[in-house]
């Protein structure tokens, strides 16, 4: 959903509680792969951290 920035269905899978800082395979978060300054915004403030190192 946020690759595909979309912020509605973004927003409705934090409000279900999903895990904003879950990392895939290579050690990104969601936070990432936002390219958007909306989204960025969006994840940041649910807690949103980047895996990047």
């Amino acid at each position: 959903a946020v690759k595909g920035n979309y912020l509605k269905v973004v927003q409705i899978l934090l409000v279900k509680g999903v895990n904003v800082n879950t990392k895939d395979r290579s050690g990104y978060t969601p936070l990432d792969y936002a390219f958007s300054d909306k989204m960025k915004k969006l994840l940041k403030k649910a807690g949103g951290k980047s895996g990047k190192k």
